[in-house]
């Protein structure tokens, strides 16, 4: 019973930090949800390539923020960012990938486009 107790925290997010999209490395917004995702994963498991979607309501400079963390605590290093008005757009690099993310807000509503790019090794 404790197990399945414990699978079940994890499935609900619990324990420190935003769930990743399923079997990546690349975390989703807190409280937002997913409206499309359209990826090429690698063998280990990565995204390789791709785009992910998402819509939620809130405080966007508060998701904003936490976003960025949580792809720092897996892994993902900011190289650029900038947030004016309604309007947030940074980039990540972890090993031969870069997310670029771009939010924007409107009365409340935040639209979140998350897109995954791979280069060549490092």
């Amino acid at each position: 019973m404790r197990n399945f107790v414990c699978f079940l925290a994890l499935l609900a997010g619990c324990g420190g930090g935003a769930a990743a999209y399923p079997k990546t490395d690349v975390p989703e917004p807190r409280g937002m949800g997913l409206l499309k995702a359209k990826l090429e994963h690698t063998t280990d498991n990565r995204i390789k390539s791709g785009t992910l979607e998402y819509k939620g309501q809130g405080s966007m400079q508060e998701v904003w923020r936490g976003y960025l963390t949580d792809l720092e605590k897996h892994g993902w290093q900011i190289t650029a960012q900038e947030y004016v008005g309604e309007r947030a757009t940074a980039t990540l690099k972890k090993d031969n990938r870069t997310i670029s993310i771009e939010f924007t807000s409107a009365s409340g509503s935040i639209h979140a486009n998350v897109k995954v790019e791979s280069g060549p090794p490092k």
